[in-house]
């Protein structure tokens, strides 16, 4: 199952992210880039939006890839991804995410050269998949993974 996790991870980029503050839950539609072994995902946003602040005071987040623009609608797979974001500071993890993200979503040119941007890493500790309505696995990463 793992395997048709990370091919339906690596085969989209756009995700919706879900943030929590203290006005309740946020979501925003997301351009992502990932690590080679989809553990961690990567965002970049304003450091002036409600996302990047409710992120500053609650790191737990969720994600969600689906298929809905490529499937028919009882065969679409919906992926929650559960995790931690945390701002990205290694000036080496950050020119290769740089690189990745301008090469996978060359419109975001103007957003990723801003100064005032965060880099984000979402550390994924679980995913649920939804293969149609019915049918839905559930993979919890280890926890002992770097951060």
């Amino acid at each position: 199952m793992l395997d048709t996790i990370k091919s339906l991870i690596r085969n989209n980029d756009l995700c919706v992210l879900a943030t929590n503050g203290e006005q309740g839950p946020h979501t925003s539609l997301m351009a992502y880039a990932c690590s080679s072994d989809c553990t961690e995902m990567y965002l970049v946003t304003s450091k002036k939006t409600l996302k990047y602040r409710n992120i500053s005071k609650n790191p737990v987040v969720s994600l969600m890839v689906d298929t809905r623009e490529k499937n028919a609608r009882q065969d679409v797979r919906a992926l929650t991804i559960s995790g931690r974001a945390i701002e990205i500071h290694d000036l080496a993890k950050l020119s290769t995410i740089r690189n990745e993200m301008r090469t996978r979503h060359g419109h975001l040119a103007g957003l990723i050269d801003q100064p005032d941007v965060a880099w984000i890493c979402v550390y994924i500790e679980a995913f649920q998949l939804l293969n149609g309505v019915h049918t839905s696995h559930h993979v919890r990463l280890s926890s002992d993974r770097e951060r």
